[in-house]
């Protein structure tokens, strides 16, 4: 190994640079740096000074012994009784050039080396000779530390000091690099599903935790080649490299996602659970990487409108929001439960007959006025042939509930509009992605009095704290979830779980139109059966 490769390419220029003004200053012609390695030594290639190099140029870099003895001081040595590299010694021989004056430098804890400098044959090396070197090598742990801290400074210009990830300015830095080395890669733009509310109810040292758990879970996951950085306070981005396709992007994007979406131990013994709405574009050399960048921001918020996910363009043009977890399709268009902007399910008793109602809400409907979507609410219930006199339960999904009191305001106009005071009532989503939602709906009912239940719209990446909560009558599982035809033996086991879970809590499960209970197996009446036709037993 040379210098070169084992230092960084500062401390091989300054000591160069270093040797070329000693050499300057008392008129000699040539000198050499020698770098030590534990007990040994690799060398530097001649720096030579005016005329002709000789035959000095052509030695080349070689490891050498006699690293136990040192010189503190500027010391003139013979040729003959220093270890040189092979060649060396018979060059500056045959050149006249019997002696070198040495010196060791400690620069700093990471830079220890030896100089050589070489007099002209047959000059003297009188006093003033000695003491311009030993003036020149005091300066040399200060310029080491000077360039230290430059590139210190140079690294906290780029990276993020509490992930250790690229921040957005070593982000375009390096993105214009690695996008002038390949012809395609993936976008991925990463948002952190109810960050603010881990802050709110955790504290910032949680949500710090989190931060630096999703750091470890990218870098983790990415390849060598690619590029990953934390760009605001929950968004982080990253640039996978020689992905050319849709398909591929998408694969990669639900890989590297389903490393994040997971539970996160805390220092307190407190465990989180984390998910991500994330958006995946396609970058191809000749274009600009901000438009890959701005469209997988704009993908980005098309998954959390939709709940979370990952969010790609089709090759139709069309969007596609995968859940990460089951790799399930759950764009709007494509599931039932979420598409239109209303969806009814009726809770029915073991005589099929329905005893309340459960309405879902698209995320989109957030930006309809409270008293016009309340009545179109009572009109859907009464459209799917339920009695408006049935207590309704309301699902909220989608981050534009958590704005300006929307949720609280939809929920007062409903209680107003249902019929004869029906009784109006708040699933709060348990998705870990729903954490802002949840929050505003516990705030809600909380100032309304209005009672909770809970609504599961998948197993995994559930925070099935939100199941401890006081109050819970009913748990709601999703039919993204429950549809399964032929469920798996991890499926059957998270129901049995859940299940088990809700009935020490006194609580109902409620499976919207879900295929994989069999009530009368079950023989209990603590799981009931949510959905849009009537399902009496035979």
């Amino acid at each position: 190994m040379t210098p070169a490769q084992l230092l960084p390419d500062s401390s091989v220029r300054i000591i160069d640079e270093f040797i070329e003004s000693v050499l300057r200053r008392v008129g000699w012609r040539a000198g050499r740096a020698w770098w030590r390695m534990d007990e040994r030594f690799a060398t530097s290639s001649w720096v030579i000074l005016g005329g002709e190099a000789g035959l000095l140029a052509d030695t080349e870099s070689h490891t050498l012994n006699d690293g136990r003895r040192r010189y503190m001081e500027p010391t003139l040595v013979a040729a003959a009784d220093i270890d040189l590299p092979p060649g060396d010694r018979e060059v500056l021989l045959a050149q006249g050039a019997d002696r070198v004056l040495v010196v060791d430098v400690a620069a700093d804890q990471s830079v220890d080396v030896r100089l050589l400098l070489a007099p002209p044959p047959g000059a003297p090396v009188n006093p003033e000779h000695v003491d311009s070197v030993r003036s020149a090598m005091q300066l040399v742990p200060t310029v080491f530390l000077q360039e230290r801290s430059k590139r210190e400074l140079g690294l906290r210009a780029h990276h993020d000091p509490l992930t250790g990830l690229l921040n957005r300015r070593g982000w375009e830095r390096l993105l214009t690099i690695r996008t002038g080395t390949v012809l395609a890669g993936a976008l991925l733009f990463i948002d952190l599903d109810g960050f603010k509310a881990i802050n709110d109810r955790h504290g910032h040292r949680a949500g710090d935790e989190v931060l630096t758990a999703v750091a470890r879970a990218l870098t983790s996951t990415v390849r060598p080649n690619d590029v990953v950085a934390r760009i605001g306070g929950d968004e982080f981005i990253v640039f996978a490299a020689d992905v050319a396709d849709d398909e591929t992007a998408l694969a990669a994007a639900t890989r590297i996602m389903r490393q994040v979406q997971r539970d996160i131990l805390l220092s307190t013994g407190r465990v989180i659970a984390v998910s991500a709405s994330t958006g995946v574009s396609l970058w191809r050399a000749g274009e600009d990487p901000s438009e890959a960048i701005a469209e997988a921001d704009r993908l980005m918020y098309e998954a959390k409108r939709l709940g979370g996910g990952v969010a790609n363009r089709r090759q139709d043009g069309s969007l596609g929001v995968v859940d990460v977890v089951t790799g399930r399709d759950i764009h709007a268009d494509n599931d039932p439960w979420v598409s239109g902007t209303i969806a009814v399910r009726a809770r029915r008793g073991p005589d099929g007959e329905a005893t309340a109602v459960l309405v879902a809400l698209a995320p989109a409907t957030a930006s309809t006025p409270p008293s016009e979507l309340a009545s179109a609410i009572v009109e859907a219930v009464g459209a799917a042939g339920l009695s408006p006199q049935l207590p309704i339960t309301v699902l909220f999904r989608g981050a534009g509930w958590t704005r300006l009191n929307r949720l609280a305001a939809l929920l007062a106009s409903l209680s107003e509009a249902v019929v004869d005071g029906a009784r109006v009532s708040v699933a709060l989503p348990a998705d870990a992605r729903d954490a802002d939602v949840r929050a505003a709906a516990e705030d809600a009912a909380r100032e309304l009095g209005l009672q909770r239940s809970v609504a599961i719209s998948q197993i995994a990446g559930t925070d099935l704290g939100a199941l401890m909560l006081g109050g819970i009558d009913a748990v709601f599982l999703g039919p993204r979830w429950a549809r399964s035809a032929e469920p798996t033996v991890g499926d059957t086991a998270a129901l049995d779980a859940l299940i088990a879970l809700t009935l020490a809590l006194g609580q109902t499960l409620v499976v919207v139109d879900g295929q994989l209970v069999d009530l009368a197996a079950l023989d209990t009446p603590s799981v009931e059966i949510a959905s849009s036709r009537e399902t009496k037993e035979s």
